[in-house]
């Protein structure tokens, strides 16, 4: 197999859908609620291990704490831009093939 058939299979698999911006959208909001909850409550608290547990507070373990916010923001900020960004290529793209047929969709 060629190089040539492992790009068109990528890029048809990265081409952006609804589907994708939709799930998108909806994966986005776990590692922002996440984070939310995490600055509500001012502790972040989950096991590494068995038996280990990962206490971290503002008070205490600042960097641990902001590190695990920061991260946590981070990917909820890359997921949605990446979302906004697919959605915008759709609109474009769909607003290019009405303007092709003739289509409009003044009022």
């Amino acid at each position: 197999m060629s190089r040539e058939f492992f790009v068109k299979r990528l890029r048809q698999y990265l081409r952006p859908t609804w589907r994708g911006v939709i799930f998108g959208a909806l994966f986005g909001c776990i590692p922002a609620m996440l984070g939310g909850w995490a600055l509500v409550t001012s502790r972040v608290s989950f096991r590494a291990r068995a038996g280990d547990r990962f206490v971290a507070m503002p008070d205490t373990d600042a960097t641990g704490y902001w590190m695990f916010v920061g991260m946590l923001c981070l990917a909820a900020l890359l997921i949605w831009a990446k979302t906004i960004a697919d959605m915008v290529s759709l609109m474009r793209s769909e607003h290019r093939r009405n303007s092709e047929r003739g289509i409009s969709h003044d009022a």
